[in-house]
């Protein structure tokens, strides 16, 4: 009986210090994934995926380089594969894209062979090459930007506004990917992209301030310029 209740106790003991372990590890993990300051509310509110990067399915081994990648997929789906299977956000990319980011001009917007290579980035990073890789793939195919603005998020010293995802037709319907927040997910289909934008928002807790679709990433800088020089 003395044997059998010593070992109840080490057995207690031993899942008392793993459950503190495991709880000690999610705080380091969690400090180190965010700038100081912040806290897991504003975590969950940003452009990072639900779960973290180490819950997620191991990296596909780079077998091939993108030159080769295109030449082989041949349909939003498999572009969304690899997405799915190698993408992780980036957090500190994102805080030097931030809306007030001092780094942010000086900051180039990964190309998609360069995300390819890295796997890794931030939202733009990510739409990007979603978007040029299937144009290359089908120029025939409906494709947009759509950028959305939310309520400023203020993270640290950082402030968030905007996130970037791709929008394309199929069968006269509308669908969404290359979404940062769940990568790998297609959301569809839509007639209407304010239907997306309504649901978009209770998912992310976050109220949407406005939308718009695009044809680029790269800001209309030049008009800006051209405006200012006509007033003059």
């Amino acid at each position: 009986m003395r044997t059998l209740f010593k070992s109840q106790i080490y057995h207690h003991a031993a899942i008392v210090i793993r459950n503190a372990i495991a709880l000690f590890l999610l705080f380091i993990f969690t400090m180190g994934a965010s700038a100081p300051g912040t806290t897991t509310e504003d975590i969950k509110h940003t452009d990072a995926p639900a779960l973290p990067s180490s819950n997620q399915n191991p990296i596909d081994p780079q077998k091939d380089s993108y030159e080769v990648m295109i030449k082989t997929w041949q349909t939003v789906y498999d572009v969304n594969n690899w997405i799915a299977r190698n993408f992780r956000y980036d957090m500190q990319r994102a805080m030097q894209l931030a809306s007030n980011s001092d780094a942010r001009e000086k900051t180039r917007i990964y190309n998609p062979e360069e995300l390819y290579n890295t796997k890794k980035g931030a939202c733009i990073d990510l739409v990007r090459f979603a978007y040029e890789t299937i144009k290359s793939i089908d120029s025939t195919i409906y494709l947009k930007y759509l950028i959305i603005e939310f309520e400023p998020l203020q993270m640290s010293d950082r402030i968030f506004r905007r996130h970037w995802l791709v929008i394309y037709r199929e069968n006269n319907h509308l669908y969404l990917m290359a979404d940062t927040k769940r990568p790998g997910h297609i959301s569809g289909p839509y007639t209407d992209i304010s239907n997306f934008i309504n649901q978009y928002e209770q998912y992310r807790e976050r109220r949407i301030l406005s939308y718009k679709l695009t044809d680029t990433y790269k800001k209309k800088r030049k008009k800006k310029l051209l405006k200012k020089r006509l007033k003059q």
